[in-house]
């Protein structure tokens, strides 16, 4: 019996003249079920590779010898092996008949044409080392033998064995390593005669005439499979429409070919493979997958895993700062990110956007949009496998224009002098943002006096004093307008002045120095200041007086001196003190009536006292001045000092106070008495 598992013969042609065997070579591989008993029953050659004799059972033109033997010729041959013994079959036309009829088969294994039997003429162009014959293997006897054509055969020994089939075909096994073809790669040349009658043995022929030749190959070697994971594709990311494509090949000199290649999903059933497949669950896939050739070599199992990511990135847009709804301005930016948030993500590969349907633009950082008008912005991102996001757009309009202010003053202009406003200022502020786009005015500010910025549009400036008022606004996307900058200057208060002389009731006489202060501010951050001092006789300006440097502030004090004598004795006179302050506020008038006297006046005074008692007593002194009849008031009279001397015993003066009154006018005809209140000490006495 014969296994032929992994086993292939080839049929290799080495006379170029036969077109017509070469055309049907074959190359097959037998199953390993397949067996060969050499038992006349031939349906276990079914299968075996055969060697075409002719196109059609004609013998061959050209033959060596004898007739045509028509009814004998050679149909086809079948030969293989299974490591150990070689197998030949072959068919004939006509009745095989061993007694009138044979069939020889000659062996050329050492390739030698110096060797072996080269036919009855020696004309062969190589040398049979062994034949068949009945049921006998032969070698050829060289040494017994004259020459190459001398018909010398050794019987062998050694497992041969034949058997004819009930008709017309004849199967025979011949040992391996009795003729020496033990390699596995030798080739084994042979060819076939045909002798019509044993008794005339030149009469026959031979198929073909040049040999067949049989080339020992085994397989054992499995296929290789080749995986092709198609587009798109990323490291082992795929998405349900990526074609995974598997490819054998049978490598080796022997090779059998590809039977089948199998694969499976996830461990599920064995599937026979018969084109591209693709996965489908978004989720990962082991594939398994290996061949099998035509001799049954198994590939040993390649196993990978992909993920199917079919989902697309989601891409998020960021608008940076300063915003204000779809408003921003050419300073913003606009940044763009990306997430693959599948069950099996990729990863995100590029993200795109454009503005305006410009061109495309792969995204590499944050960006802007220049131009002060409206942009449309579509962006979308792609994953590593290609699923591609849905376009988003926005609309955003760009704002680099500032708002403008209008400001409304009340008093519309200053209601004093010199600039000064001398009532409350109130100043109100308007502003709105120009075109083209307008994100809206933000708010507005004001910082006065640079007490700091503080949002709103009504000032109120009450206190006096010079000020600076800054303002501006600033729009919902914070364009900030240039800061305009105001000065104000505020006095509601009315200056002051005060006459220290002359009094109120006074006589004067002679030169009067007419004297006193005027009071504005202490300051230029106060108030506006002392502009002029004028003084005013009987209703007419005599004097005015404009301090340097003016205006002048804190307490100006100011003097006149004015000449009486050209005026009547005893004329009554009124004398206004008056002052205007730099904003052209007036100070109160202060007024104050004289009487004209410049006649003398003619004193006179007498001294009295009390006697003291006893020690610590206290005692008056009195002293009377009178004023003669018909002189000038005597204005402002008092006495300087007084002296008390003792006269007798240890008396004295402890103290004694100062007189009243202070002082007093005394007109011509009259007197008054200034009195000393003393207080005595030691012995009694007088003065």
């Amino acid at each position: 019996m014969i296994n032929m598992n992994r086993c292939m013969n080839v049929l290799k042609i080495v006379n170029s003249s036969l077109v017509v065997i070469l055309a049907s070579m074959f190359v097959g591989v037998v199953s390993a079920a397949t067996t060969i008993t050499i038992d006349g029953n031939f349906l276990d050659w079914i299968g075996v590779s055969q060697y075409d004799v002719a196109p059609n059972p004609i013998e061959p033109t050209g033959d060596v010898h004898g007739p045509s033997n028509n009814d004998l010729d050679l149909v086809d041959i079948h030969m293989t092996d299974d490591g150990s013994y070689i197998y030949i079959k072959y068919n004939v036309l006509g009745t095989m008949n061993e007694v009138t009829y044979k069939y020889e088969v000659f062996l050329d294994t050492d390739k030698s044409t110096s060797t072996g039997y080269r036919g009855p003429e020696g004309t062969w162009t190589w040398g049979a080392d062994y034949m068949v014959e009945n049921n006998g293997l032969y070698d050829y006897d060289d040494i017994g033998a004259t020459d190459q054509s001398d018909w010398k055969w050794d019987i062998t020994d050694g497992g041969f064995s034949r058997a004819i089939g009930s008709s017309n075909t004849v199967e025979m096994r011949i040992p391996r390593d009795t003729i020496g073809e033990t390699g596995l790669t030798d080739d084994l040349k042979f060819a076939i005669r045909a002798v019509n009658d044993p008794q005339n043995p030149t009469n026959w022929d031979l198929y073909p005439e040049a040999l067949y030749s049989f080339h020992f190959c085994y397989d054992n070697t499995p296929p290789v499979t080749t995986k092709i994971v198609g587009t798109p594709k990323y490291d082992s990311y795929v998405t349900s429409s990526t074609p995974i494509t598997l490819s054998a090949t049978d490598p080796g000199p022997c090779s059998s070919g590809v039977d089948k290649t199998y694969y499976r999903i996830n461990g599920g059933g064995g599937i026979v493979y018969t084109g591209p497949f693709t996965l489908f669950d978004e989720c990962s896939h082991t594939i398994d997958y290996y061949s099998v050739d035509n001799v049954g070599n198994e590939e040993t199992i390649h196993s990978q895993t992909l993920y199917v990511d079919n989902s697309a990135p989601i891409t998020t847009k960021i608008v940076g700062t300063p915003k204000y709804d779809s408003y921003v301005t050419s300073s913003t930016p606009i940044t763009l990110s990306a997430s693959d948030l599948g069950t099996c993500a990729s990863g995100v590969d590029k993200i795109y956007y454009r503005i305006n349907s410009g061109g495309g633009i792969v995204y590499t950082g944050p960006f802007t949009l220049f131009d002060e008008c409206s942009h449309t912005i579509d962006y979308y991102s792609v994953d590593n496998v290609g699923n591609e996001e849905t376009i988003h757009s926005q609309t955003l309009y760009v704002d680099n224009s500032a708002p403008i202010i209008t400001k409304t003053v009340d008093p519309a202009a200053p209601d004093g002098c010199n600039g000064w406003y001398v009532s409350v200022i109130t100043i109100s502020l308007s502003a709105t943002d120009p075109d083209p786009h307008p994100s809206g005015v933000g708010y507005t500010e004001v910082d006065l006096d640079g007490s700091g910025w503080v949002e709103g549009t009504w000032v109120c400036i009450g206190e006096d004093g010079k000020h600076t008022l800054q303002y501006r606004s600033v729009d919902n996307v914070e364009n900030v307008e240039d800061t305009h900058t105001q000065n104000y200057k505020l006095d509601k208060a009315n200056p002051t002045i005060t006459k220290d002389n002359p009094s109120d009731g006074d006589y004067v006489c002679g030169t009067v120095t007419i004297s006193g202060s005027a009071y504005d501010a202490p300051d230029s951050d106060s108030g506006s200041g002392i502009d002029y001092i004028q003084i005013n006789i009987d209703g007419s300006d005599v004097y005015t007086y404009v301090p340097l440097p003016n205006p002048a502030y804190g307490t100006v004090p100011f003097s006149y001196d004015w000449d009486t004598t050209g005026y009547p004795d005893g004329s009554s006179h009124s004398i206004t003190a008056k002052a205007d302050d730099d904003a052209g506020r007036s100070a109160s008038p202060d007024v104050e009536n004289v009487v004209v006297n410049n006649k003398k006046a003619d004193l006179s005074a007498s001294l009295s006292a009390d006697s003291p008692v006893n020690s610590g007593d206290t005692f008056n002194v009195k002293m009377t001045v009178s004023n003669a009849a018909g002189s000038a008031t005597a204005n402002n009279v008092a006495p300087s000092s007084l002296s008390v001397n003792t006269l007798t015993g240890d008396a004295s003066v402890s103290s004694c106070g100062g007189h009243s009154p202070n002082s007093a006018n005394i007109p011509g005809g009259s007197s008054q008495d200034f009195t000393w209140t003393c207080t005595a000490s030691g012995e009694r006495g007088h003065t």
